[in-house]
């Protein structure tokens, strides 16, 4: 998805293949020696992330194929901030409480859960979805009906008319910035962190209990698109990456124990970022096949 000279290509490639077979790894010595193969592969997957929240519109001709990758996702992420966003406008469906606007909650948790999403990111996450769910429908000839696509055709430019993600492919894109965008949330909570994505975080600016209740808020409504999905294996998959993230979190709290080998501490090191990092984006992966 990224016009590389050869060479960049080659290497990034064969990095790869060495990623692929992390599990046959049994050494410490094994694992530092392939970090940078790892840097190598996460440099081009930021390149491709950069350039798909852009703000800039690919101009390139539709025959120029190696733009299209990105002007389909850069598409798609841009309409999928407005949905987070609208997504995200507190509502009291139920009537329980009539009077959210005259207690200032609607204005003042909306302005809270949309104040990390106002400042952009990489949107790593749902670039993988978008990407991988993509792929999928190409290599299995998936024919998506117009009312199921995720934009329209009728929005999209014509570069890149012609990779389609369905609904619920994109649907898990959101699923996951949501998730990630509520642990980060917490996260600065837990590290008494100032910033984040430099400016003030949300717990600098509105203390550390509203920054926990928005934190559950993203998750909750997180959850209910999720839920509108309709398929509980997806459910399922999704309450497991939020569980690894719960454990990688306590891993990373919790102190190694002093006489823990150089090997071991490795391993512990290596776990906790699975749990708390490769999960999410492997289990993301896996359900952009939905």
């Amino acid at each position: 998805h990224l016009k590389l000279h050869e060479p960049v290509k080659q290497k990034t490639a064969e990095s790869w293949e060495t990623i692929r077979n992390w599990s046959k790894f049994k050494s410490t010595e094994e694992i530092m020696g392939v970090l940078p193969k790892i840097n190598i592969v996460a440099r081009q997957l930021r390149k491709c992330s950069m350039a798909a929240t852009s703000s800039s519109p690919v101009t390139a001709t539709s025959s120029d194929s190696s733009f299209a990758s990105t002007a389909f996702v850069q598409e798609h992420v841009k309409q999928m901030q407005s949905d987070i966003m609208e997504q995200l406008i507190p509502q009291d469906a139920t009537g329980a409480v009539e009077n959210l606007a005259d207690l200032n909650v609607t204005s003042n948790l909306g302005r809270m859960t949309h104040y990390y999403f106002q400042q952009g990111g990489k949107m790593l996450r749902p670039t993988v979805s978008l990407l991988m769910g993509n792929a999928c429908n190409s290599a299995t000839n998936r024919s998506i009906s117009d009312e199921l696509l995720a934009v329209p055709s009728s929005d999209r430019s014509g570069i890149a008319t012609h990779l389609t993600v369905c609904q619920n492919q994109y649907k898990i894109g959101m699923i996951a910035e949501m998730i990630h965008t509520a642990s980060l949330v917490h996260d600065d909570v837990i590290d008494e962190a100032n910033t984040r994505r430099g400016s003030a975080s949300v717990n600098a600016v509105w203390g550390n209990k509203m920054s926990v209740l928005v934190g559950d808020f993203i998750l909750a409504r997180a959850t209910q698109i999720l839920c509108s999905i309709g398929k509980p294996n997806v459910i399922s998959v999704m309450a497991s990456i939020i569980e690894d993230l719960v454990l990688g979190e306590f891993m990373q709290m919790s102190t190694t124990p002093s006489e823990a080998t150089p090997q071991q501490r490795m391993n512990a090191y290596i776990e906790k970022t699975h749990r708390k990092t490769a999960t999410a984006l492997i289990f993301t992966t896996k359900l952009s096949l939905q």
